[in-house]
């Protein structure tokens, strides 16, 4: 077969949460054509299909919350056409924390007009809400915000996905880029495992750990990071209640919601890793069965039904990489979203469609 070339104005590389809401927000607001390469036979199949699927708002970083708080409002209340089904199931998270509850709203007040809720549980009404959880850290405090909870990923990458078809974007799966092309210094395309030739005005990389080594023939000085954390759900049990809240304790590094009549655990465990050579460690087994028996006593000996590995890919200051390459004209970054990026896909999409009409100032580190 003669390879063969094909244009488009944008190409987006990448059809996970980070390029499908990109794709959406584009084709939505800027009526550029749009067309998304995605290389497994369906979207949303690595990171964003391998999350624990939470909307936590709150993070240490403020710039981080304030993408957070502005896409769960969009999630919350999607545009009619987006979604049938409900995004969010407000379950409650509860986090323990450093701060109290007032601190936490103070930091958000600084920026948010309308903040999540969040409350200061005691001990006593903490139980009440989470039976199944052990004893809270000395000196930490119990953040409940109630409107915070499970996502439903399946039905937030339809919307995203045929938001964007609606909008006349082009979003292939099975095609596999090989390599960037490139004229004078700047991108101009890819070129296919076929041989078939795309060019481009802008070439998106939203292709999570994948991002870097399709730009590691430019001159990008971009690096990321290529993490993998572990998630466990536990066999059907009788005692657990799907109606649970979340709870995450960061000063452990430990967080369970019910899933599919067990518990989904995770020791929020960090290695580096290639994503070519991602696959699960058992050896992560023994560090959940050790949180596991600390914050679930009650379920210390519960039996695994499902052991995965989930990737999350960072910058070195631990924000989002969204906007041009500073070194090298024509690409263009929607990466580094380091576990956010479920709950802040919206805000991450906005934000790197208006990046793409701006498109002059150097990716940003949101």
């Amino acid at each position: 077969m003669t390879p063969t070339s094909q244009q488009a104005e944008i190409l987006i590389i990448g059809g996970g949460i980070a390029g499908l809401a990109t794709a959406y927000f584009l084709s939505r607001e800027t009526g550029v054509r749009v067309r998304l390469l995605e290389k497994e036979t369906s979207l949303g199949q690595h990171s964003t299909g391998r999350n624990a699927a939470i909307l936590r708002s709150w993070t240490p970083d403020p710039v981080l919350s304030r993408f957070a708080v502005e896409s769960s409002q969009f999630l919350r209340s999607p545009p009619p056409d987006f979604s049938e089904v409900p995004l969010v199931d407000p379950c409650g998270l509860i986090l323990i924390s450093e701060k109290t509850a007032a601190e936490t709203r103070a930091v958000y007040s600084g920026w948010c007009d309308s903040p999540p809720r969040v409350e200061e549980l005691t001990p006593a009404r903490f139980h009440e809400l989470a039976p199944h959880y052990g004893p809270v850290p000395p000196r930490a405090h119990i953040l409940h915000f109630p409107d915070e909870g499970r996502l439903d990923v399946a039905a937030m990458v339809q919307g995203f996905a045929n938001g964007a078809r609606k909008n006349g974007a082009q979003l292939d799966t099975g095609i596999r880029v090989a390599e960037l092309t490139q004229r004078d210094g700047a991108v101009n395309g890819v070129v296919l495992e076929d041989g078939t030739t795309l060019t481009a005005d802008l070439v998106l990389l939203a292709a999570g750990g994948w991002a870097t080594k399709l730009a590691q023939d430019t001159a990008s000085r971009v690096q990321l990071s290529t993490t993998r954390r572990h998630l466990l759900v536990t066999a059907h049990d009788r005692r657990v209640d799907p109606s649970w809240p979340i709870v995450w304790c960061d000063s452990t590094g430990f967080y369970t919601r019910p899933e599919s009549g067990g518990l989904l655990i995770s020791a929020c465990d960090q290695s580096v890793v290639d994503p070519d050579q991602f696959a699960s460690d058992p050896a992560v087994l023994e560090t959940i069965a050790t949180k596991t028996a600390e914050h679930l006593p009650e379920f210390a000996n519960a039996a695994a039904a499902h052991f995965w590995a989930g990737m999350r890919t960072l910058s070195d200051d631990g924000r989002f990489l969204i906007g041009p390459d500073e070194d090298v004209p024509g690409l263009f970054w929607v990466a580094g979203l380091g576990g956010h990026g479920m709950t802040s896909s919206a805000a991450i999409g906005k934000a790197a469609a208006e990046a793409v009409v701006r498109c002059q100032a150097p990716a940003r580190h949101f």
